[in-house]
Order: C-alpha cells, then sequence, then structure tokens
C-alpha cells in the first residue's frame, strides 16, 4: 500500500512495485534457449503481455511451448435469466488471439463449477525435468504489480517430473471427478512423520489435505505462520486453535477462547478476514496467550502516523487488495522446518473443485528457503501491524 517518495518516472514506479518479480519470470522464461527444450504453463488469469511475448518468442526460436489456460464458456444463470462469464476467460481468449499464442494453448473449459487457477511454469531439457515457477501469481498487472505474492522456483527433479504429468493430465482438459481420482493417486498425501519434500494436486476426491495442513499446525512447537487471501476455514481453524478435528464445523457465534488457549506462537497475515465463520475463528487466534493478527490496510490520511505521507492502493486490484500468496511455515528457524506455498487458498473450494497445486518442502532441504519466506512473512506482517492501529 505504500508509494514511493516524490516524483519517480512511470517505469521506476512499477519497478519499485514488482521488486524483480516480473523481470524473474521473464528470465525464467529465457532459460530455454531453443530447440531440445519445452515449457509447459498452467495459467488462471494470463493477460500479462510481456509475459506472453517471452512465451511467443521461446516458441519462435524452437523451444518447445505448450499452455494451458481457464477459458470456462458461459453458462445459463437461471435465477438472474442471464448467460454469465466465469472466470478471465474472454480476457485470457484475447490474450493470447492478440499475442500469437493460439498454435500452442489448450482451453481448459470443462470444469465449468470450478475454476483452474494454477500459476506454474515447467522447464525441461532433452525430456529431462529442469525447474518448475509456481506460486501465487497470476499473470497479469495486478498479480505482479498490485498485492503481495511470490514466485517459487523448485529444482528438484522429482517433483519438476511431477509437475509435468499433473500438466499433462490438465491438457485433457478432465472433468472435476476424472481429474480428482488421477491426482489422489499420483500425489497421495505425505505421512506426518516423513519428512520428504511432495507435491498435492488439486482437485481431491476429499478434504483430507486442508486436515492434513491442519494436522501440521497442531505438532508445531516453534511457531505456526499463515497467510491468506479471504479469511480461514473451519479445519484450518481448528488447526490454529488446537481444537479436534470437526469440532468447528457447525459453529456458529464466537469461539471460547478459554478451549483452545495454547503457547504456540502463531501468527496470521490476512487480506481481510472473511466472510461466515471465518471472523470469529480470527478473533479467537487473535486471543490466543501469543496469537498475533495483521489484516492489510493502508494510511488514507496523511499525519495519521508524525513523517508519514498518505497511501492509496494501485487500483489494479478487483478482489485482493493486499494478500494474496499461499504460505504455512512450520517451525521455520527450527531444524527441520516445514514450508507449504503455491496456488490453494486453504479452502474447500480449492481442494475438491479447482485446479491448484501445492509443494510441501520439509526437513533439511527446506531450511534455506524457510528462512527466507519468514524474513519476508515479518516484514509484511509488521507492515500492516501499526498500520491497523493507526487506521483504528
Amino acid at each position: 500500500a505504500a508509494r514511493p517518495r516524490g516524483k519517480r518516472a512511470p517505469e521506476e514506479v512499477w519497478a519499485w512495485l514488482a521488486r524483480g518479480l516480473d523481470s524473474a519470470l521473464l528470465r525464467f522464461i529465457d532459460r530455454a534457449a531453443g530447440q531440445g527444450w519445452a515449457i509447459r504453463a498452467a495459467c488462471y488469469e494470463f493477460t500479462y503481455q510481456p509475459v506472453l511475448e517471452s512465451l511467443r518468442k521461446a516458441r519462435d526460436r524452437g523451444v518447445d511451448v505448450a499452455i494451458v489456460y481457464d477459458s470456462k464458456p458461459a453458462s445459463w444463470q437461471a435465477e438472474r435469466r442471464e448467460w454469465a462469464e466465469h472466470g478471465p476467460s474472454v480476457y485470457n481468449d484475447a490474450a493470447v488471439r492478440a499475442v500469437g499464442l493460439d498454435d500452442v494453448a489448450i482451453r481448459r473449459a470443462n470444469a465449468v463449477s470450478a475454476i483452474s487457477h494454477n500459476k506454474f511454469f515447467v522447464l525441461e531439457r532433452e525430456g529431462a525435468p529442469v525447474a518448475v515457477w509456481t506460486g501465487s501469481t497470476n499473470i497479469t498487472a495486478s498479480g505482479i504489480f498490485g498485492h503481495l505474492n511470490v514466485g517459487h522456483v523448485c529444482s528438484d527433479p522429482r517433483l519438476v517430473a511431477a509437475y509435468r504429468a499433473y500438466w499433462d493430465g490438465l491438457a485433457m482438459d478432465p472433468s472435476v471427478r476424472d481429474f480428482a481420482a488421477l491426482n489422489e493417486a499420483a500425489s497421495p498425501l505425505p505421512s506426518l512423520q516423513d519428512h520428504t519434500s511432495a507435491v498435492v494436486f488439486s482437485p481431491r476426491p476429499t478434504e483430507d489435505a486442508l486436515g492434513f495442513y491442519a494436522e501440521l499446525i497442531r505438532r508445531a512447537r516453534q511457531g505456526v505462520f499463515l497467510t491468506a487471501a479471504f479469511g480461514i476455514n473451519a479445519t484450518i481453524a481448528e488447526g490454529l486453535l488446537h481444537r479436534p478435528a470437526g469440532s468447528l464445523r457447525a459453529h456458529a457465534g464466537a469461539v471460547d477462547a478459554a478451549d483452545c488457549a495454547h503457547g504456540t506462537p502463531t501468527y496470521l497475515l490476512l487480506d481481510n478476514e472473511g466472510q461466515r465463520q471465518s471472523p470469529a475463528f480470527v478473533a479467537a487466534v487473535r486471543s490466543l496467550p501469543h496469537g498475533h493478527v495483521a489484516v492489510g490496510t493502508h494510511l488514507p490520511i496523511a499525519e495519521l502516523q508524525p513523517g508519514h505521507e498518505a497511501e492509496m492502493l494501485t487500483g489494479l486490484n478487483k478482489h485482493v487488495d493486499y494478500i494474496h500468496t499461499k504460505l504455512l511455515l512450520i517451525d521455520p528457524l527450527s531444524d527441520a522446518p516445514t514450508v507449504v506455498c503455491g496456488s490453494a487458498n486453504f479452502s474447500a473450494a480449492s481442494t475438491t473443485k479447482n485446479d491448484e497445486n501445492m509443494l510441501v518442502l520439509r526437513g533439511a532441504d527446506a531450511r534455506r528457503v524457510a528462512q527466507l519466506y519468514v524474513a519476508e512473512f515479518m516484514r509484511v506482517f509488521t507492515h500492516f501491524e501499526w498500520r491497523m492501529t493507526a487506521v483504528g
């Protein structure tokens, strides 16, 4: 929400907002030097022209490029008596045609009741896995410049190969039911005792993945750090509050903090407090002995804090103004941290309906990544925490 001081040229402002995210993705695509290389992309919102042009240039220099993107058709809304578009299909289709990527584009249109919410790029050379770019960043100006996002590059050949196999399934434009069965077999939930990194792909037949994340949270000893764009659901709240599985599913009203007091430092970074049950769950986390909550906000009036100018949003975003990352850190400064990151919003829909991907990085191999993430988490957390107090 803060803005650079003084007068700056527009390009400098864009660069300040991106913090290198756009150029990092372009460099990732440019690693595919020519023939023998391949890129497989899967995107929800896919309109940022420099990225599309970079993919077209890769295709033109001999790279084997193929892209699956959300392109659900309009459907009849009986209660409104009109045809309604779903998701970003109109803009995606227009951008793909304008840049000239039709010949390498695959429209994901079958999952009418859900969204194809991925944002990943698989890089291969001579058929071998090289790296995958994933995370929370939609390929739009709003995703790159408008709110908090991350691009995460993973070079573990086993995990990269899993992403390629998942992409192959997406390219068949399967139904939710068929794809859920495939994903459960291809990316079974890791064991809670296992410290091997893994992937979790959606849609899945059940919400068991949410229960897995909740149990990771319950077992934390040194700290839990969670970001969420749309509040928290009952299963994740049960983990954060150390409540038994299923105990909050039908809960209404305030949650008794005395029933869920525990001593694990718990940090919750939200775009907003959400709807329905979520505000009560957020309030309960805030009331924990070591519970800390920061919610996106900005200083709309000058001098709310001495020496601070009035702040403004970019105006690029329609649904999520501040926090768009999907990040869970468990004991990030320990010898055995866990990092969960990707495209899914830790929600029921992101687990059983949408096309989604999550990395689960664990153990010694995750130490450096966990340290980077927790440092950035706390930078953003403190940015919003004191602004909440100032705004009131």
